[in-house]
Protein backbone atom coordinates (compact mmCIF):
# COMPACT_ATOMS: atom_id res chain seq x y z
CA UNK A 1 0.00 0.00 0.00
CA UNK A 2 2.77 2.43 0.96
CA UNK A 3 4.66 1.47 -2.21
CA UNK A 4 1.59 2.33 -4.34
CA UNK A 5 1.14 5.65 -2.51
CA UNK A 6 4.78 6.50 -3.17
CA UNK A 7 4.36 5.67 -6.85
CA UNK A 8 1.23 7.86 -7.08
CA UNK A 9 3.02 10.76 -5.38
CA UNK A 10 5.98 10.35 -7.71
CA UNK A 11 3.68 10.44 -10.75
CA UNK A 12 1.90 13.54 -9.45
CA UNK A 13 5.20 15.34 -8.84
CA UNK A 14 6.48 14.31 -12.25
CA UNK A 15 3.28 15.41 -14.04
CA UNK A 16 2.81 18.72 -12.19
CA UNK A 17 5.66 20.67 -13.79
CA UNK A 18 4.55 19.37 -17.19
CA UNK A 19 0.96 20.47 -16.63
CA UNK A 20 2.05 23.86 -15.31
CA UNK A 21 4.43 24.36 -18.23
CA UNK A 22 1.94 23.21 -20.88
CA UNK A 23 -0.51 26.08 -20.41
CA UNK A 24 1.94 28.99 -20.95
CA UNK A 25 3.23 27.28 -24.12
CA UNK A 26 -0.35 27.05 -25.39
CA UNK A 27 -1.01 30.68 -24.48
CA UNK A 28 2.20 31.79 -26.18
CA UNK A 29 1.47 29.80 -29.32
CA UNK A 30 -2.07 31.19 -29.42
CA UNK A 31 -0.87 34.79 -29.04
CA UNK A 32 1.73 34.24 -31.74
CA UNK A 33 -0.83 32.70 -34.11
CA UNK A 34 -3.30 35.58 -33.64
CA UNK A 35 -0.61 38.26 -34.01
CA UNK A 36 0.70 36.56 -37.13
CA UNK A 37 -2.81 36.58 -38.63
CA UNK A 38 -3.36 40.26 -37.82
CA UNK A 39 0.06 41.20 -39.22
CA UNK A 40 -0.83 39.39 -42.45
CA UNK A 41 -4.38 40.76 -42.56
CA UNK A 42 -3.24 44.36 -42.10
CA UNK A 43 -0.93 44.08 -45.11
CA UNK A 44 -2.51 41.56 -47.47
CA UNK A 45 -5.98 40.84 -46.26
CA UNK A 46 -8.35 43.63 -45.36
CA UNK A 47 -11.13 41.67 -47.04
CA UNK A 48 -12.93 39.56 -44.49
CA UNK A 49 -14.94 37.87 -47.21
CA UNK A 50 -11.88 36.21 -48.72
CA UNK A 51 -9.54 35.86 -45.74
CA UNK A 52 -10.80 32.32 -45.21
CA UNK A 53 -9.87 31.52 -48.83
CA UNK A 54 -6.29 32.79 -48.54
CA UNK A 55 -5.75 31.33 -45.08
CA UNK A 56 -8.19 28.41 -44.86
CA UNK A 57 -6.14 26.73 -42.13
CA UNK A 58 -6.77 29.75 -39.89
CA UNK A 59 -10.53 29.25 -39.62
CA UNK A 60 -12.77 26.49 -38.35
CA UNK A 61 -14.98 24.94 -41.02
CA UNK A 62 -18.10 26.40 -39.37
CA UNK A 63 -16.75 29.97 -39.26
CA UNK A 64 -15.34 29.76 -42.80
CA UNK A 65 -18.71 28.57 -44.10
CA UNK A 66 -20.57 31.40 -42.36
CA UNK A 67 -18.14 34.00 -43.74
CA UNK A 68 -18.41 32.52 -47.24
CA UNK A 69 -22.22 32.52 -47.14
CA UNK A 70 -22.32 36.10 -45.88
CA UNK A 71 -19.86 37.37 -48.47
CA UNK A 72 -21.65 35.55 -51.30
CA UNK A 73 -25.06 36.91 -50.25
CA UNK A 74 -23.72 40.46 -50.01
CA UNK A 75 -22.05 40.26 -53.45
CA UNK A 76 -25.38 39.19 -55.01
CA UNK A 77 -27.40 41.95 -53.35
CA UNK A 78 -26.50 44.97 -55.47
CA UNK A 79 -27.55 48.17 -53.73
CA UNK A 80 -28.74 46.40 -50.59
CA UNK A 81 -27.04 45.47 -47.34
CA UNK A 82 -27.81 41.86 -46.50
CA UNK A 83 -24.58 40.90 -44.76
CA UNK A 84 -21.77 42.36 -42.74
CA UNK A 85 -21.08 45.98 -43.62
CA UNK A 86 -18.02 46.21 -41.38
CA UNK A 87 -14.81 44.28 -40.89
CA UNK A 88 -15.32 41.58 -38.23
CA UNK A 89 -11.59 41.08 -37.58
CA UNK A 90 -10.89 44.78 -37.03
CA UNK A 91 -14.34 45.45 -35.54
CA UNK A 92 -14.48 48.63 -37.63
CA UNK A 93 -15.80 50.00 -40.90
CA UNK A 94 -12.22 50.50 -42.02
CA UNK A 95 -9.01 51.27 -40.25
CA UNK A 96 -6.56 54.02 -40.94
CA UNK A 97 -3.28 53.05 -42.55
CA UNK A 98 -1.51 54.03 -39.34
CA UNK A 99 -3.61 51.72 -37.16
CA UNK A 100 -1.90 48.61 -35.81
CA UNK A 101 -3.50 45.69 -34.07
CA UNK A 102 -1.73 43.94 -31.23
CA UNK A 103 -2.59 40.89 -29.18
CA UNK A 104 -2.61 42.18 -25.61
CA UNK A 105 -3.53 39.07 -23.66
CA UNK A 106 -4.48 35.46 -24.08
CA UNK A 107 -6.02 32.84 -21.87
CA UNK A 108 -6.67 29.16 -22.45
CA UNK A 109 -9.88 27.89 -20.93
CA UNK A 110 -11.63 24.56 -21.59
CA UNK A 111 -9.59 23.91 -24.73
CA UNK A 112 -10.26 27.33 -26.23
CA UNK A 113 -7.90 30.29 -26.39
CA UNK A 114 -9.28 33.79 -25.98
CA UNK A 115 -6.91 36.46 -27.32
CA UNK A 116 -7.62 40.15 -26.82
CA UNK A 117 -6.73 42.45 -29.72
CA UNK A 118 -6.02 46.13 -29.14
CA UNK A 119 -5.87 48.98 -31.64
CA UNK A 120 -2.83 51.29 -31.62
CA UNK A 121 -3.01 54.27 -31.73
CA UNK A 122 -6.23 54.16 -29.77
CA UNK A 123 -6.87 57.51 -28.14
CA UNK A 124 -10.63 56.90 -28.15
CA UNK A 125 -10.62 53.13 -27.57
CA UNK A 126 -10.41 51.69 -24.08
CA UNK A 127 -9.37 48.07 -23.82
CA UNK A 128 -9.51 45.37 -26.45
CA UNK A 129 -11.61 46.01 -29.57
CA UNK A 130 -12.14 42.32 -30.23
CA UNK A 131 -11.41 39.02 -28.53
CA UNK A 132 -10.57 36.20 -30.89
CA UNK A 133 -11.67 32.74 -29.81
CA UNK A 134 -9.58 29.84 -31.08
CA UNK A 135 -9.43 26.11 -30.74
CA UNK A 136 -6.53 23.75 -31.35
CA UNK A 137 -7.32 21.43 -34.27
CA UNK A 138 -4.78 18.81 -35.34
CA UNK A 139 -1.99 20.71 -33.58
CA UNK A 140 -2.86 24.12 -35.04
CA UNK A 141 -4.93 27.00 -33.73
CA UNK A 142 -8.05 27.95 -35.68
CA UNK A 143 -10.37 30.91 -35.22
CA UNK A 144 -13.82 29.71 -34.15
CA UNK A 145 -15.40 33.05 -33.23
CA UNK A 146 -14.74 36.72 -32.53
CA UNK A 147 -16.27 38.48 -29.51
CA UNK A 148 -16.98 42.21 -29.33
CA UNK A 149 -17.25 44.16 -26.06
CA UNK A 150 -20.21 46.37 -25.24
CA UNK A 151 -19.70 49.96 -26.41
CA UNK A 152 -21.70 53.14 -27.01
CA UNK A 153 -24.94 51.57 -25.83
CA UNK A 154 -24.46 48.45 -27.98
CA UNK A 155 -24.49 45.16 -26.07
CA UNK A 156 -21.58 42.76 -26.33
CA UNK A 157 -21.89 40.36 -29.23
CA UNK A 158 -20.03 37.72 -31.21
CA UNK A 159 -19.45 37.08 -34.90
CA UNK A 160 -21.21 33.71 -35.16
CA UNK A 161 -24.37 35.10 -33.57
CA UNK A 162 -24.28 38.13 -35.87
CA UNK A 163 -23.75 35.94 -38.96
CA UNK A 164 -26.55 33.58 -37.88
CA UNK A 165 -28.90 36.53 -37.36
CA UNK A 166 -28.02 37.97 -40.77
CA UNK A 167 -28.61 34.57 -42.40
CA UNK A 168 -32.03 34.34 -40.72
CA UNK A 169 -32.85 37.89 -41.87
CA UNK A 170 -31.92 36.91 -45.44
CA UNK A 171 -34.16 33.85 -45.24
CA UNK A 172 -37.06 35.98 -44.03
CA UNK A 173 -36.41 38.56 -46.75
CA UNK A 174 -36.33 35.81 -49.37
CA UNK A 175 -39.71 34.56 -48.15
CA UNK A 176 -41.10 38.12 -48.22
CA UNK A 177 -39.00 39.07 -51.28
CA UNK A 178 -38.35 42.51 -49.75
CA UNK A 179 -34.67 43.25 -49.04
CA UNK A 180 -33.95 46.23 -46.82
CA UNK A 181 -32.41 49.37 -48.31
CA UNK A 182 -29.10 50.67 -46.90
Amino acid sequence: MQKNLGLVLLLILWASPTAIHAQPASVDSCKKFVQNFYDWYEIYGKDYGSAHLFRPHSFSAALALQLKEDSKAQSKAKGYIVGLDWDPFFATNGGEDTDRYFVTRAQVWQGHCFAGVHLVPAEDVKGDIVTAELQMVKGQWQFVNFHYPAHDGVAEDDLLTILNNLREDRRKQTKNNTPSKP
